[in-house]
């Protein structure tokens, strides 16, 4: 199917929401994919929030781990901005290593925070294996560019039919974009953020991949 969706932020990225960003809740949201058909998403995991129990658990559902950054910092776009390859390296390699052994398979896809990544991030990337980068609206065609030399595919994801909240998913006519395209066969993918989903109120969420379903199927 040429339709991937990708899904930011687990457990969250602010830690004063944990109380309701967790893996209780995100098991709300996940029922909710799963009820629809879309089970089998890319979900991306920042290790510096999450509890190892929770990534077994997550390891054993119908979902792929991705490596999130490793502190999802929001109060800058590049977390890696201006550190040293080897600190880049040895921060992404532990992260890596650790999500590893607790999912028990290899993590091969990458998802910047902010859909952000510079050069010596990408090209870390690349020695350590990762296969695929997740970019966003603010991804650089020529950081895509740069992802593709070295070695990786980049899959991305535009604002506003492809990236965003489900109640402005369904207002810009996402449904009929992503719709066309898959039934196009042309490969696309939604990008959706689980803590965005859960704020609003996942009656929003599944109303939309409804219409999704419906209109693909």
């Amino acid at each position: 199917m040429p339709l991937k969706i990708r899904i930011d932020d687990f457990p969250g990225s602010k830690p004063d929401e944990f109380w309701k960003h967790n893996l209780e809740n995100f098991k709300r949201f996940d029922y909710c994919m799963q009820k629809h058909g879309f089970g089998g998403y890319i979900l991306g995991v920042i290790p510096l929030h999450t509890k190892w129990r929770d990534v077994e658990w997550l390891a054993e559902q119908d979902l792929t781990i991705a490596l999130h950054g490793v502190v999802h910092d929001e109060s800058t776009l590049d977390e890696f901005k201006g550190l040293s390859c080897q600190a880049i390296e040895g921060a992404l390699l532990k992260a890596k290593t650790s999500l590893e052994r607790h999912a028990g398979y290899r993590v091969s896809d990458y998802i910047p925070p902010h859909n952000t990544i510079g050069y010596d991030t990408a090209l870390t990337l690349a020695r350590l294996g990762f296969e695929h980068v997740y970019t966003g609206p603010e991804t650089t065609e020529e950081m895509k560019k740069l992802i593709n030399s070295f070695g990786m595919g980049f899959i991305h994801s535009e604002w506003p039919c492809e990236y965003g909240r489900s109640d402005e998913l369904l207002e810009c006519g996402s449904v009929e974009h992503i719709a066309r395209d898959v039934n196009n066969s042309f490969d696309i993918c939604l990008t959706l953020h689980w803590p965005w989903e859960y704020n609003i109120g996942l009656e929003h969420l599944g109303e939309y991949l409804s219409k999704l379903r419906e209109a693909i199927d």
